[in-house]
């Protein structure tokens, strides 16, 4: 597979001056990747290692942590995805980086020149103590970088890359929605492109609608997958999601479906099964955390909250000491997305703003998540130090001024 080169930016440096990724593993012992969900962490990773596989080793951190991985002398570069992604494992916020720190620490008295690129989302790194932790246990101190939203010259140079038909058309079609500046929604969107022209006005249409592709662009399984009715790929894939946010369940191996399957309200094996073969997978894992995050508050909103759960259940789920712990902050804005309720989206109202799906809310709604953000502000104060910042396109009316 081909990728972009992606743009990096050192983080709260004064200059603008950009780099790619490999300036930064020439001119840093260890390197910090910071973006937001979809930005392109693990794509920046898999097109270094492509270009340099006889001196590099990319894993995911959960891998390298918790497992005997053997590094060789050849290796020169370690690159360690989804920094985020273990602190689900975990829960211990606290320990994670001096746990990683721990074992970096060990393989450098081993690997004095090897230099280390660790990838995270933007949110779940908590800044100087996360760069404390590891420095405490490697004395190297961290360079942290953010990968910046694609400019317009990386959108037309990822639509020739995609192969994208009537690539003008798209650009222009998409580009005021706010979609295109997103490496994994880019891609999304020419995947929906190839056999659907309607217009995708919101995040929650685009993810939907992708979700609910996988039926018709499956050549291999095609028969099979056209057999799934739209709203139960939906529901199960959602199910299924359940397991990967709240229980840390990466692979839905034979054990799990089975453990699923005898779950209370579980679905059939043959059905787990089948929904495992559409394209919202890759060897029974699911092809983006992004789309499970989306997929468990479709199940969530639609399904339980709609019927048969009330929502203080559903809030004791998410919230621990009045906080959205970083790693469900995007399933619960999503679910806010989703379900437009202002007693859920009080909680956490700059993760909603931020990574939400806002385009369809009323004025009122709007209007009232920013005078929460305003709230939060009070209590939150470091916030604003984060890059992402509001898309407008979908959120702003001239009202709201």
């Amino acid at each position: 597979m081909s990728y972009i080169d992606l743009s990096l930016k050192q983080k709260n440096a004064k200059e603008k001056e950009l780099y790619k990724l490999s300036e930064i593993i020439n001119n840093n012992k260890i390197s910090v990747i910071l973006g937001a969900p979809g930005s392109g962490k693990s794509s920046l990773f898999k097109k270094y290692f492509e270009e340099n596989q006889s001196t590099t080793k990319n894993l995911k951190v959960k891998e390298f942590i918790r497992l005997a991985v053997n590094i060789n002398e050849d290796i020169k570069i370690l690159l360690l995805d989804g920094l985020d992604e273990y602190r689900v494992v975990t829960r211990d916020k606290t320990f994670v980086l001096s746990e990683l720190g721990h074992k970096l620490n060990g393989l450098l008295e081993s690997h004095k020149d090897l230099k280390i690129v660790i990838s995270c989302r933007e949110m779940d790194w908590y800044g100087e103590s996360d760069k404390n932790a590891l420095k405490d246990q490697i004395n190297f101190e961290a360079v942290l970088f953010n990968i910046l939203p694609l400019n317009k010259e990386q959108q037309i140079e990822l639509s020739k890359l995609l192969q994208i038909e009537n690539q003008e058309e798209f650009l222009d079609k998409f580009y005021e929605k706010g979609f295109l500046d997103n490496p994994q929604m880019f891609w999304m969107l020419s995947e929906i492109w190839k056999t659907n022209r309607d217009d995708i006005s919101s995040k929650i249409n685009l993810y939907k609608k992708f979700i609910l592709k996988t039926r018709e662009n499956n050549l291999e399984h095609q028969q099979v997958i056209e057999s799934i009715e739209p709203d139960q790929l939906l529901k199960v894939a959602g199910y299924m999601a359940f397991y990967y946010i709240f229980c840390a369940i990466d692979e839905y191996n034979e054990e799990l479906v089975d453990q699923i399957v005898k779950a209370e309200n579980g679905f059939s094996k043959e059905l787990i099964l089948n929904v495992l073969k559409t394209r919202i997978f890759s060897e029974q894992q699911f092809i983006h955390r992004t789309i499970a995050e989306f997929a468990l508050a479709n199940y969530i909103s639609n399904y339980k909250l709609a019927t048969d759960i009330d929502k203080g259940r559903i809030k004791s789920l998410f919230i621990k000491n009045n906080r959205i712990p970083t790693e469900l902050r995007g399933t619960y804005a999503w679910l806010c997305s989703i379900n437009g309720d202002l007693d859920l989206i009080n909680v956490d109202p700059y993760y909603q703003a931020i990574h939400g799906d806002n385009s369809l809310f009323s004025f009122e709604v709007k209007s009232h998540i920013i005078e929460a953000v305003r709230e939060y502000s009070k209590s939150n104060p470091y916030f604003f130090e984060f890059t992402q910042k509001m898309e407008l396109e979908g959120f702003y009316v001239k009202e709201l001024d």
